[in-house]
């Protein structure tokens, strides 16, 4: 379903709580990450996703103490006034303002740009190495980067100077040390579904890595797991809740999608960035979209603040086999809730390879089914009518 309003807010609180104790003594030190993470390992020796990624950062000489994905410092308001992404309450407003962004990949970092005049990619770096200096820095540099993980490209390496200084303050959330002015930016990270149409086209353009696609074990079936464990799995970290407890939560719903859904959001991003933004009274695409894009809430989420219906935690999806790679996963509302949530919820599995994935939703109300892949057709229709005229020769 959409709704007027973005997700993310308790969302994005993943749990990566114990990140920040883990790094924010190690900046450029290696050795301190190994030591904070073999300190901070549980007793059981389960490995929470918190410490993954400490683990990785401290083994990967090219691993960096933060998630991969998209981050922003700042953000435009509808009327052009900017402010930095601390200044928001609301993480879903400030990512769907955002002209500017920060992007990791695992391999890369840079700042995704975009103004009337075009798109671009500034900053690039190649990741060679994460970690200390290897020959004396400037005493200047060496006191502001003091606690900050140092990144190096072959060229600051050959030359003794960081491309990026960076260090995790929580999750979702990293400081930048400008490497001129020694300035401090604070980034909060966005799922790709958050950026505003125009944003989502510049970044599948600049750097379609990024743009969504599946994440690795994104739907993928464990080892030995039956079909319906795997299945749940997926529902759980949707919500954030599996059979009454709570569990780790999956930011980039894009990377839960099937091809044939991936597609129609591709087109109807397209049709969004190709849209006249002076329609519509001058609200052009957001008109149509409203502040999620074209990916929505299909969920069964509040819109603003991103958290599950409140009766999500105490229910129980019934799930039934339709074929031998389709399962349906069905949640039924509770009277009480169902004026404002509909009377219930079907997402529909289909297996592609060794992951199960959603290739439709399906909304039942008391006026009838709102199917999800149709909502997305109706946008891009509705998007098109607004497109914008091609100019006189």
């Amino acid at each position: 379903m959409h709704h007027d309003t973005d997700q993310c807010g308790s969302r994005c609180r993943a749990s990566l709580l114990a990140m920040a104790a883990l790094l924010a003594g190690c900046g450029s030190q290696s050795t301190a990450a190994s030591d904070s993470v073999a300190a901070a390992a549980p007793a059981n020796g389960a490995a929470t996703p918190a410490l993954a990624l400490a683990r990785a950062a401290a083994a990967s000489p090219t691993a960096l103490p933060i998630e991969q994905g998209l981050y922003i410092s700042g953000y435009r308001t509808p009327d052009g006034i900017y402010f930095t992404a601390d200044d928001s309450p609301d993480l879903a407003s400030a990512c769907a303002g955002a002209t500017d962004i920060f992007f990791y990949d695992g391999a890369h970092t840079g700042e995704i740009g975009s103004d009337g005049s075009g798109h671009w990619t500034n900053d690039a770096v190649s990741i060679s190495r994460v970690g200390p200096a290897r020959k004396p820095l400037a005493a200047d540099l060496a006191r502001a980067s003091r606690g900050f993980t140092l990144v190096w490209d072959a060229q600051g390496e050959r030359e003794g100077f960081p491309s990026l200084a960076l260090k995790a303050t929580g999750p979702g959330r990293f400081t930048h040390l400008g490497m001129g002015s020694f300035g401090q930016s604070h980034y909060r990270k966005c799922a790709f579904a958050q950026l505003s149409p125009k944003m989502q086209a510049v970044v599948r353009a600049e750097q379609p890595q990024m743009a969504g696609a599946p994440q690795a074990g994104a739907g993928a079936q464990a080892p030995g797991a039956s079909d319906e464990e795997a299945v749940r799995a997926v529902v759980g970290s949707i919500y954030g809740w599996r059979d009454g407890r709570r569990v780790d939560v999956l930011y980039e719903w894009d990377a839960l999608f099937s091809p044939r859904i991936r597609e129609l959001l591709a087109e109807c991003g397209t049709a969004a960035d190709n849209a006249d933004t002076n329609a519509n009274g001058g609200e052009g695409p957001y008109a149509v979209l409203g502040d999620q894009g074209c990916t929505g809430v299909p969920f069964l989420l509040e819109p603003v603040g991103g958290d599950p219906a409140p009766f999500i935690p105490k229910a129980r999806p019934l799930l039934r086999r339709v074929g031998p790679d389709v399962i349906e996963v069905e949640i039924n509302v509770p009277p009480a809730d169902r004026e404002y949530w509909g009377l219930s919820q079907t997402i529909r599995f289909q297996r592609n390879g060794g992951h199960w994935l959603i290739d439709e939703i399906l909304t039942r109300t008391s006026s009838g089914t709102d199917m999800y892949s149709s909502g997305i057709k109706d946008s891009v229709v509705e998007l098109r009518k607004i497109a914008k005229k091609p100019r006189k020769r």
